[in-house]
């Protein structure tokens, strides 16, 4: 059985999915502009599964996102979404993965690389180059709100090189046809990081990577990594 329960810290809103018995939690970062259910609805199933494997799981959204409070325009950035991070992992209270898509992945990336309490990084489809936010991002329409000036300047004043060095063992899944973030982001990410890592490249994949199932060796690997690790 697996007890869901909302939870709230310092503003933020999450749900916490706690099997009866579990080693270590799990906490899953949103996509840019996304939210703790995700556009498909499927990020509930993600937590329950990773729950049936014997994890705590907890997902939440981040300041601006969701039900988080803040306002995504105004105060959404990759300094806000690290610090938002480092605060779901206090919560936790205790050793923790970290499982970031996206956007949640780049923020999942200097989380990871600063607090000893993350003991391993599962990342699908990450952004590793805070450059990727360019000037064309400004206006852009998501649903959480529009990308401002502030939140690409200060996603320009980032470079994730030293921090992907310093990461805790790496799992790096990402689609070979993803326009979204191309392969050369999959390759710096990887190639920088230190060992122990993996790759996981899927063939003719795009952004959105199918895993939300027990029979998936995508989602296998990923327990694998989450309970050799964590």
């Amino acid at each position: 059985m697996i007890e869901e329960k909302k939870v709230n810290f310092g503003g933020l809103s999450g749900v916490m999915h706690t099997p009866e018995q579990y080693k270590g939690t799990i906490i899953l970062a949103h996509g840019l502009g996304s939210d703790m259910v995700g556009k498909s609805g499927m990020t509930p199933v993600i937590a329950d599964l990773f729950a049936k494997q014997g994890f705590r799981v907890l997902r939440f959204d981040f300041t601006g996102c969701g039900k988080s409070r803040g306002d995504f325009h105004k105060d959404f950035c990759l300094t806000q979404a690290i610090k938002d991070l480092n605060s779901a992992i206090d919560f936790a209270g205790e050793d923790v993965g970290l499982f970031g898509i996206s956007h949640g992945g780049l923020a999942s990336i200097f989380a990871a690389s600063n607090n000893p309490k993350v003991k391993c990084l599962v990342t699908q489809a990450a952004v590793s180059k805070p450059s990727h936010y360019h000037e064309g991002y400004v206006g852009r329409e998501y649903r959480a709100g529009k990308i401002s000036e502030n939140f690409v300047k200060d996603h320009n004043s980032y470079d994730a090189t030293e921090a992907i060095k310093n990461l805790p063992p790496l799992l790096a899944v990402h689609g070979t046809a993803d326009e979204t973030v191309g392969m050369d982001e999959a390759d710096h990410l990887f190639n920088n990081a230190p060992e122990p890592k993996k790759q996981l490249l899927v063939p003719g994949a795009g952004h959105s990577i199918p895993y939300a199932s027990e029979e998936s060796p995508i989602f296998k690997d990923m327990v694998t990594w989450f309970k050799t690790y964590l």
